[in-house]
């Protein structure tokens, strides 16, 4: 039947489990209205239109978040980054949503010194991405921002706050599915955020996103997940430590490479390295 079709197709395509979620018709309703299809015609256009699979995707997830949600998890990380002194650390935020975790990232960066490291954050969504790199965001987004770090990291424009020049200049926006040959920037990171993302995924592709985020990871490097993600059953190659109530994943270096044969993107991906643009000030006092 045509609506199965569509489920498969979304779990082939893009990794989603949808077995158990009802948001799927909601969200095929909406696109066959917006491109006046039937039902019976969907499953030919989403196997033969990559932007109508990805218009579909952006409706099937969940873009709510703000400035330093789970703050124990920035706190781990400038913990983590103090003792780098030959080079920028390099930080990944897979599934960046709108913007607020990468921002987030480098204010935590910058504030202990770093103000040549780099992040690189990606989303399926494009318009999650055209949110981020405008870098404005309402009073609800910085709710858990104090007052002297929105003066120290923000400029008030109107009703809304803009993410200060030298903390965008800081973070590489990119598209990307992470179940897609060549999503992931190659790193190698001294840490990655991939929180409440392989949620959304079946198990197989859980293991393809976690065996990729691996091999784009320093051995020793950080791992993030959501506080109800897991890697039991995912990965071998971590262990697992605890800053204040949160918990997060330590890449251990006498790990035997995962048993999950790992995707080899498919066009070329440049390594990441550091960009002329980064500016290089000490921070604001």
């Amino acid at each position: 039947m045509p609506a199965e079709q569509v489920r498969e197709i979304i779990t082939e395509e893009l990794g989603f489990d949808l077995a158990e979620d009802d948001t799927l018709d909601a969200a095929v309703r909406q696109r066959l209205a917006e491109r006046r299809l039937t039902l019976a015609q969907y499953p030919a256009v989403l196997r033969n239109d990559p932007r109508e699979l990805h218009a579909l995707g952006q409706l099937l997830t969940v873009h709510e978040t703000y400035f330093f949600r789970m703050r124990g998890h920035f706190d781990a990380l400038r913990m983590s980054v103090i003792n780098i002194e030959d080079r920028p650390p390099v930080v990944l935020s897979a599934g960046c949503s709108t913007g607020e975790e990468a921002y987030s990232l480098a204010i935590a960066l910058r504030s202990v010194g770093c103000t040549n490291a780099l992040v690189f954050a990606t989303d399926l969504s494009a318009r999650a991405l055209e949110t981020a790199r405008a870098a404005t965001y309402s009073e609800w987004s910085l709710r858990s921002v104090a007052a002297v770090d929105r003066e120290r990291w923000f400029t008030k424009v109107g009703q809304r706050w803009l993410v200060r020049s030298e903390i965008r200049a800081m973070v590489d926006f990119r598209p990307g599915n992470l179940v897609a040959d060549g999503a992931i920037p190659l790193g190698p990171f001294d840490a990655i955020f991939c929180r409440n993302v392989i949620m959304y995924f079946t198990r197989d592709a859980a293991r393809t996103a976690v065996a990729r985020l691996t091999a784009s990871l320093r051995t020793g490097g950080l791992l993030f997940l959501g506080h109800a993600e897991t890697l039991r059953g995912l990965s071998e190659e971590y262990a697992i430590e605890q800053h204040a109530d949160l918990f997060y994943y330590r890449h251990r270096p006498e790990a035997e490479p995962a048993r999950v044969v790992k995707p080899q993107p498919t066009r070329s991906v440049a390594r990441v390295s550091p960009r002329e643009s980064i500016v290089n000030t000490a921070p604001a006092a």
